[in-house]
């Protein structure tokens, strides 16, 4: 055998193996074209589906803002106007509550509490009527957190990130339901 048509059949079994890359990269399209498929949507980004036309807020700013950035990417538009609105999304009212859920037994000192976030909202029909497309709603979320007073102050700025958080996560549950409601007022 000569050495340069083993190098040679070494060269062509070598060409074959570099499209690899080109073939994860289609798989990984594919995959990603089947989950969008079945109605996959990545954590945190919210779908209105098909439901599309525009909401005007009534919120509080920090939750108006979350709840702005959530609709960011759907289909549905922020009304500048409530007249010219398909739907009014209203907050009644919103508030957190923190309160201790243990105690050090030695010193008597808080050790863990916990953050309540509630929001009261409501959604009508836009324009000039003001019937309800659904009744008043709640939602309530909790999360606890170890407290030490020794960290006094990144203790604070925790407090204030899961606070932070739970208005995300209230945006997002509150325009699931705003989803649900502005569908089933399009089928009507």
């Amino acid at each position: 055998m000569k050495p340069g048509i083993a190098l040679s059949s070494r060269l062509t079994a070598r060409r074959s193996l570099v499209h690899p890359g080109l073939r994860a990269a289609l798989a990984v399209v594919a995959l990603g074209a089947l989950a969008a498929g079945c109605g996959f949507e990545p954590r945190g980004r919210i779908s209105l589906g098909d439901a599309g036309g525009s909401l005007y807020l009534e919120a509080p700013a920090e939750l108006r803002i979350e709840i702005e950035s959530a609709l960011s990417g759907s289909a549905v538009q922020r009304g500048h106007r409530r007249e010219d609105a398909d739907a009014v999304l209203v907050v009644d009212s919103e508030g957190f509550e923190r309160r201790v859920i243990s105690v050090d037994p030695d010193d008597g000192s808080e050790r863990e509490a916990e953050i309540a976030y509630s929001v009261e909202f409501r959604i009508g029909r836009g324009g000039e009527g003001t019937a309800a497309a659904m009744d008043a709603q709640q939602v309530t979320l909790f999360r606890d957190f170890l407290t030490a007073p020794e960290e006094l102050v990144a203790k604070e700025h925790e407090e204030d990130r899961i606070r932070a958080e739970l208005r995300r996560e209230a945006a997002a549950r509150i325009l699931r339901r705003v989803a649900a409601a502005m569908s089933g007022a399009t089928s009507q």
